[in-house]
């Protein structure tokens, strides 16, 4: 049986995203990484590609960074959004606040940044044509104050009992489910990673995004980093090996084992022909049969980077870097945050733009959130409560 929802809160309070530090290392690695990911079952044709940490994307062809010009910008502080500097709104939690439900609608959401029972979440629905505010919509959250675009144009959202899933413009609460709360979701929108406490284990497994109905795929005490429609992936460590390995699950059983080349990557489901592993200043594309279609020496800035959104239709992925400054004694600041597309068909970077929006704010403590339209040609910033949406040519 699955446990309540109050258990599962109190389990998994010390396992948030949103904090300066984790109980142990394996957390901190946990909430290093942004989960999105792919929606078919695996196949020999699965390619995997393998980025630098710690610096920018940039293809084969560099490309020259852009002052891409947005097609419009909302301040939502007008509205009611509140930002603080001393609330903690990490790159995990931010990535976590912005989807779009279709191409022509994106929400932004806002919490108070209390990690407890009762956090008030604000959601805004803006119209991605005009950048016009729609209608606003509040809801009750926990330490997780995720919002999750579903495959169906819906938004699946973590509630203070339960996960809910709203209809377009947050309109109505289509279902709900009071023993389940999500922590990623896949980049098609079909499934979530939930996660359960029982006897003696942690348990993440699949529910379906619209339904909140399980899948069956579930893995058992494994620091889950992404998920698919069926499958789910996360890294070990294994004595000897100066290399982490990915191991891929379908079901209950391991489908893949991948031995990458780097003794500490990060990784994340594109599509369902793709994952991206993070790691010893190298982008390289991989497939099951051990071919390298593509291995590029990654050229960029030294920065903090990460997968911060993909397209549902699983052709471009968004890669966030902040560039730091020490501030002496206490954390770094951020001078900026650059923003690279990666087309995964043309092999390239497609947009580089750079954002100024929360410089001299404690980093990693904050960071812009970042999502993609459904099909890839929009590219939506939230810097905590100023929202831009961009073209992606």
């Amino acid at each position: 049986e699955e446990n309540s929802m109050p258990a599962l809160i109190a389990a998994k309070s010390t396992f948030r995203s949103r904090t300066f530090s984790t109980p142990t290392p394996v957390f901190a690695i946990h909430h290093a990484l942004l989960s999105l990911n792919m929606g078919r079952p695996i196949t020999l044709s699965i390619i995997f590609i393998v980025f630098a940490s710690g610096l920018c994307l940039v293809a084969a062809n560099d490309l020259t960074e852009q002052s891409a010009k947005p097609l419009w910008i909302l301040d939502l502080h007008a509205n009611g959004y509140s930002s603080d500097p001393y609330k903690v709104h990490s790159a995990p939690t931010a990535m976590r606040q912005i989807a779009f439900g279709s191409q022509g609608e994106l929400v932004v959401i806002n919490d108070a940044g209390i990690c407890g029972k009762s956090n008030p979440v604000t959601a805004f629905v803006i119209e991605t044509n005009s950048g016009k505010l729609l209608k606003k919509a509040n809801w009750v959250s926990n330490c997780w104050p995720y919002i999750f675009a579903t495959a169906q144009g819906h938004y699946a959202v973590v509630t203070n009992t339960g996960m809910a899933v709203y209809s377009q413009q947050l309109a109505d609460v289509i279902t709900s489910r009071p023993d389940a709360a999500a922590e990623r979701s896949s980049s098609d929108g079909r499934v979530l990673g939930a996660w359960k406490q029982l006897p003696g284990q942690a348990v993440n497994y699949l529910i379906d995004a619209d339904t909140l109905r399980s899948t069956g795929t579930e893995v058992a005490n494994r620091n889950v980093d992404a998920v698919s429609a069926s499958s789910i992936a996360y890294v070990v460590t294994r004595l000897g090996s100066p290399n982490q390995v990915l191991m891929l699950t379908y079901g209950k059983s391991t489908q893949l084992e991948y031995e990458t080349r780097c003794g500490l990557v990060q990784t994340q489901f594109v599509s369902s022909d793709v994952l991206a592993i993070f790691g010893c200043n190298r982008v390289t594309a991989i497939n099951a049969a051990g071919v390298e279609p593509f291995s590029e020496q990654n050229v960029g800035y030294p920065g903090s980077s990460r997968i911060a959104a993909a397209s549902r239709n699983g052709k471009r992925f968004a890669f966030r870097q902040a560039v730091e400054g020490s501030s002496g004694d206490g954390p770094d600041k951020i001078v900026a945050e650059r923003i690279t597309v990666f087309d995964i068909e043309a092999r390239k970077a497609v947009l580089r733009i750079s954002t100024e929006r929360l410089r001299g704010l404690a980093s990693p403590a904050h960071a812009s959130g970042i999502a993609l339209s459904p099909d890839g040609t929009l590219l939506a910033v939230d810097s905590e409560g100023i929202t831009e949406v961009f073209r992606v040519p």
